[in-house]
């Protein structure tokens, strides 16, 4: 892990104070990008999860602003789709979050915070443990800073998935 503790800090203050927070992240990375959708939907408000289907993600972004940050996962071999969507929020002037491997990757000239792991692996694809354990530590900061302001909208959540015995 290269990122530290200031930055994390930082980068969860920047996602608390954001009106709506967009979330991307495709392929190899979609595991890490719902994870911390799922997360953080259920600990800040206005959070929204790359669409699959019908929508594309540039319909999804066509409403940031600058009150907005967005999230974006993207390691080797880099998404375009993932690019793209970053420069989108960049033009509207979005806080832009990154995580992905090192300060050179594509990504990471247009992060206000860029949080870097490496995902190497024995095997042909990416380890996914880095950025869910990246994307883990930043919902920790977070949950830390809100402290029980969420626990209405969880007990809400609970009620409902426990009537279909989704745990």
């Amino acid at each position: 892990m290269h990122s530290s503790s200031d930055l994390f800090e930082n980068a969860s203050d920047a996602i608390i104070a954001a009106q709506s927070k967009y979330i991307v992240g495709s392929r190899g990375c979609a595991s890490s990008s719902a994870f911390l959708s799922v997360i953080l939907k259920d600990t800040l408000p206005m959070v929204f999860a790359e669409p699959t289907g019908v929508m594309n993600t540039f319909d999804f972004l066509s409403d940031i602003s600058r009150k907005d940050c967005l999230i974006a996962i993207s390691y080797p071999r880099y998404s375009k789709l993932t690019y793209l969507a970053v420069e989108m929020a960049a033009k509207a002037k979005a806080t832009i979050i990154v995580l992905t491997d090192t300060p050179t990757a594509p990504l990471a000239r247009y992060a206000d915070y860029l949080l870097t792991n490496s995902v190497d692996s024995l095997a042909f694809f990416n380890s996914q443990i880095p950025a869910l354990f990246t994307a883990e530590l930043l919902c920790t900061y977070i949950r830390k800073k809100i402290g029980n302001k969420n626990e209405e909208k969880l007990r809400l959540i609970d009620r409902f998935t426990s009537a279909l015995e989704l745990y």
